[in-house]
């Protein structure tokens, strides 16, 4: 069993596995879909297993390995439920999800556990392995199998190469109010839905890359409707896609972009996770984030290798009062006001490794080109640092 909890990632996981095993019997329980015992592999939505009998139907001991995707997901309380059912975790029986949430008083419960030898084997695959609730993925798994920096995959060429362009705005951001970490959704879209805000960004993609498959990630609805507007009314074919638009809608759209019919999407919060078209070639920040997790995912959309694909380029819309805000040159140790130019991220970065020992990137927090790390480098006294 493969547990997605989006329809696009359902059908993703159902359609790779079949074309990479066509003799497989591949079928997908969600909704109205329903899967039968004759099946191979069940691509499960959890949503579904927990919102109706249909968890039930599969004997405790049906599967013989469970899989989750986005698997940073699997201390979430739906999951918890289902893993309980395949003797996975330990029984639930009285704790709500308040309690879940104070992890100090069920830690034990998980760290004491061990399954039955007959119990399913557990896979999890995700690209962020960290939590804002801060609940531990050792609550679920043993063991961390396997794991790659984005840096890795691109030195072993298996994503692409990144550029990156630091797109200024008017827009202030400085007294956005933040809530459990995060920027409060209504405050932050006030501050950057803006005509000026949205008309730059539209101007930058048409200046810096033109005809490129691109995604944009706005702050909310009326910020993705709004922006989407802007590229339209630009003449480029740009669609928008939120958690509103229905089943249907939204399965065109995301064909006709990967077709090439459509140009542009335009998402809130739909396709930050799991949504994979390896043809995308840019990618428009929009939405400002405290969450280096939430920016990564958003990242992660556009470092696919498709042929004909040379790199990726992100256009990071930078505001006014941007502090703490991750962005492509902070993700990757590089000094926050970077122009990277012609440069990619990979070669920035390999340009700081041998700098990075001697200057703190606190000592390059204004500087804006790797000559001027360089001029730094060498005028660098370690010694002036120190306190006494």
């Amino acid at each position: 069993m493969v547990l997605a909890h989006r329809e696009e990632l359902l059908d993703q996981s159902a359609q790779t596995i079949a074309v990479l095993n066509p003799e497989l019997r591949i079928e997908v329980d969600q909704a109205e879909r329903k899967a039968y015992r004759k099946a191979d592999v069940v691509v499960a939505s959890v949503q579904t297993l927990v919102s109706s009998a249909r968890l039930t139907k599969w004997p405790t001991d049906y599967f013989r390995v469970i899989v989750i995707d986005e698997a940073h997901h699997s201390v979430a309380t739906s999951y918890l439920q289902i893993l309980e059912h395949f003797r996975l975790v330990p029984p639930l029986s009285g704790l709500g999800d308040k309690e879940i949430e104070h992890r100090d008083n069920v830690r034990h419960r998980f760290e004491d556990f061990v399954p039955e030898q007959d119990a399913p084997l557990l896979y999890g695959f995700t690209a962020t392995t960290e939590r804002t609730d801060k609940r531990g993925l050792e609550w679920i798994f043993d063991e961390l199998v396997f794991s790659r920096t984005i840096r890795d995959m691109m030195e072993a060429k298996w994503l692409c190469e990144i550029r990156g362009a630091r797109i200024t705005t008017s827009s202030d951001i400085s007294k956005v109010k933040v809530r459990a970490g995060e920027f409060a959704t209504k405050d932050l879209s006030e501050a950057v839905n803006t005509p000026e805000r949205n008309a730059l960004a539209v101007s930058s993609y048409k200046r810096m890359a033109p005809n490129r498959q691109a995604i944009a990630f706005a702050v909310d609805v009326q910020h993705a409707t709004d922006l989407n507007a802007v590229f339209r009314n630009a003449g480029i074919k740009s669609a928008c896609i939120v958690g509103t638009t229905d089943s249907a809608t939204r399965k065109q759209l995301v064909k006709d972009y990967h077709d090439g019919t459509l140009t542009v999407l335009v998402n809130c919060m739909v396709l930050t996770e799991g949504f994979d078209d390896p043809q995308t070639s840019c990618l428009i920040m929009a939405r400002p984030t405290k969450s280096q997790l939430l920016y990564t995912q958003m990242l992660g959309r556009g470092t696919r290798i498709a042929e004909n694909k040379r790199d990726l380029l992100v256009l990071d819309l930078v505001d006014n009062g941007k502090i703490g805000v991750p962005s492509l040159t902070t993700l990757f140790g590089l000094p926050p006001k970077l122009r990277l130019d012609n440069m990619t991220v990979l070669s920035a970065r390999q340009a700081m490794d041998s700098l990075e020992a001697q200057v703190p990137l606190t000592a390059l927090a204004d500087v804006d080109t790797i000559a001027g790390v360089e001029r730094i480098a060498q005028q660098f006294d370690p010694l002036r640092t120190l306190k006494p």
